[in-house]
């Protein structure tokens, strides 16, 4: 694999707004990443975060537009950047990957939901729908989990892709559901979120809102589930019978940030150009952080602090009473979301650049990854309570229901 540039940046403290104030800067790849979306996992067992992307060029072919019509997966390998392997589709791969009982799972608009040997990239199975996927897969149970845009939502046995059941919709499905307990949450474009029995497909509550459901994934903390909304609102729902707990109104839609719960605080970005902290009972703001432009990215949380990327091209940190740490500027666009693990950083950007920043000292990862656990339950607060660190032995990647059950 070609790499053009390795070694950008290293910096220490200056005051330059454009300078890392912490973080530095360990390396940038560019190789055809176009906002490459990252989940995290240890593949060869050396303990160090591998890299699986999605939205990778391996092929260059375009349409008539000169739009790239063909995008990959690939694994790189987390010390050297090398690749592992890589697998072609036919269509754009705009989810993230994610990893569940050794097996890499992930949709394209070419239609199919595919199942990638985890160490190999060697397909397993792959299944068809009758619209693109644009949204994560989930799992949980020995199933797993994806919507699509011909109106429906899937539920496939993880080890052989057989079909268990179909949801259908009025609308599209691009959002990831979440899993939790034996329950599915997800919103779609006809307006409704839903929340599933995750074994038969039945719907066991629904909600009704006056915007869309995009690509913002549910998240679930203890009793309650959130997820945001193009009226521009964050809503907060019991998880067992959907009565609104309440709902934060931003000025702008949510799109494609999904809600972050780390103890007492959900943190979410908006296209009003804000990442928000709101208090995870009342409902009420704690504080807001105002950027450039939207932003889409969903955070990333660890002991030290929150990191996000943005349309205005650059890479932040906060602390948790919403200060800036530092920031960086790729130069680039991101709709991508951060991961974390090792005290490193790895986001994608729109230039084709995948940059890794050292912040030394995080402490626990509470949000070791978005998109690679697939049951997509985001709850930085439970991670939080269980102590889960990053460790290549760690069951947090592959939560079997009994598991998920033990926790909750």
């Amino acid at each position: 694999m070609r790499v053009f540039t390795l070694l950008l940046l290293l910096c220490l403290l200056t005051g330059c707004e454009h300078t890392l104030r912490m973080g530095l800067v360990n390396w940038a790849i560019k190789e055809d990443y176009w906002d490459a979306k990252i989940t995290l996992t240890d593949i060869n067992g050396d303990g160090v975060a591998d890299l699986i992307l999605s939205g990778y060029q391996k092929q260059k072919k375009k349409n008539s537009q000169g739009l790239p019509q063909a995008d990959s997966v690939v694994a790189l390998d987390g010390k050297t950047q090398q690749q592992l392997w890589g697998f072609q589709t036919k269509g754009h791969v705009e989810g993230y990957p994610a990893v569940y009982l050794d097996t890499v799972f992930f949709g394209s608009t070419d239609q199919y939901l595919y199942a990638l040997d985890l160490k190999t990239g060697q397909l397993k199975w792959r299944f068809l729908t009758n619209g693109p996927i644009y949204g994560s897969v989930s799992g949980g149970g020995g199933r797993i989990y994806v919507g699509s845009r011909d109106r429906r939502l899937y539920a496939l046995s993880a080890k052989e892709g057989e079909l268990r059941w179909v949801f259908p919709t009025a609308e599209a499905i691009d959002a990831s559901a979440a899993y939790s307990n034996g329950q599915l949450f997800v919103g779609g474009w006809d307006r409704t979120f839903y929340s599933l029995d995750a074994v038969t497909g039945q719907i066991l509550w629904r909600y009704k809102a006056q915007g869309y459901f995009d690509r913002s994934a549910a998240t679930v903390s203890g009793a309650t589930v959130f997820v945001g909304n193009w009226d521009k609102h964050l809503y907060a729902f019991d998880r067992e019978t959907g009565a609104l707990r309440w709902r934060y109104k931003t000025n702008g839609y949510i799109e494609e940030s999904s809600p972050v719960v780390y103890k007492s605080t959900v943190y979410i970005g908006s296209n009003d150009k804000q990442l928000y902290a709101i208090n995870r009972s009342t409902g009420k703001l704690k504080w807001r952080f105002a950027t450039q432009d939207a932003v889409y990215s969903t955070p990333a949380v660890s002991e030290k602090g929150i990191y996000f990327g943005c349309r205005d091209g650059y890479v932040y940190s906060l602390d948790h009473d919403g200060a800036l740490r530092w920031k960086y500027n790729t130069k680039y666009k991101m709709h991508s979301s951060p991961a974390i693990a090792n005290n490193r950083l790895y986001i994608g950007t729109q230039g084709n650049f995948l940059f890794g920043f050292d912040d030394g000292g995080m402490g626990e990862i509470y949000w070791p990854m978005y998109g690679g656990e697939p049951a997509h339950r985001g709850s930085a607060a439970l991670a939080h309570s269980l102590g889960k660190k990053w460790s290549a032995k760690s069951d947090w990647w592959k939560p079997a229901l009994d598991w998920v059950k033990s926790q909750l």
